[in-house]
């Protein structure tokens, strides 16, 4: 059998649930010619989607071996190096997670998420300057991405830079209102616009009230999720809500 055989039956393995076999048999595709590139392809995408399974299963451990295995056949995946910086992070291996971030941008140098995550690895590890930079390259990148404005905001009050910070939470609050209308059932954007309204580091920012309604209703959205219990909290602490 030729190469294409082996892809082919690959394929319709994996369409007909057969992953573990398909995996096999692409493999078998790559055994005949190394540099092919469909049967690398359907690789990088089989060990891609387990991983997310994975992840999606409570298994992170198994996600990480998953990804690995995608960027042996496709080194140029930006999205893997940085789903598997997030998690070697968590997992308390930084230095790693951090040279993984890097690699995604060297790969994707317009992949704005990375700049942002790569800007909280280096913010929590000391590296603030090199951290505001990050948070300046993915707002550049992504002006209405609201997380990205109030990482950048929250970095540049620990730079000092108050003035600048004040302004960036500012469109960071706007950039959230945007979003609690497109997504009224996001629990998170609901969360961090009443935490900014309590919060924010300039007081001129502040809505207390408002804050308290906002989380009321990120309570109702999600109401297992701790952190959106600590907003409210905070807010009601805010509103002078004893």
């Amino acid at each position: 059998r030729n190469r294409e055989t082996f892809n082919l039956l690959g394929i319709a393995l994996a369409e007909g649930g057969h992953l573990d076999e398909a995996i096999d048999t692409w493999a078998k595709a790559i055994e005949i010619d190394p540099q092919y590139d469909d049967a690398r392809h359907n690789l990088t995408a089989a060990y891609f989607n387990m991983g997310n399974d994975h992840d999606r299963n409570g298994e992170p451990d198994e996600a990480i071996a998953d990804w690995r295995k995608s960027i042996e056949f496709r080194p140029d995946f930006a999205e893997v190096y940085n789903n598997l910086a997030f998690f070697l992070y968590k997992k308390g291996q930084r230095e790693e997670a951090i040279a993984l971030y890097r690699k995604a941008i060297e790969v994707q140098p317009d992949y704005a998420g990375v700049y942002n995550d790569l800007g909280n690895a280096l913010k929590e590890t000391g590296q603030l300057d090199e951290a505001v930079t990050m948070y300046r390259r993915a707002v550049e990148l992504e002006p209405d991405q609201a997380l990205h404005l109030q990482n950048l905001a929250a970095a540049l009050v620990d730079q000092g830079s108050h003035e600048e910070a004040s302004q960036v939470c500012g469109k960071a609050i706007d950039a959230w209102r945007k979003t609690v209308q497109q997504h009224p059932d996001r629990a998170t954007a609901f969360n961090s616009l009443a935490w900014l309204l309590a919060n924010a580091p300039d007081a001129r920012l502040h809505n207390p009230a408002e804050a308290v309604q906002l989380a009321t209703k990120a309570v109702e959205l999600d109401p297992e999720n701790g952190e959106v219990h600590n907003t409210l909290g905070v807010a009601c602490y805010r509103a002078g809500q004893w």
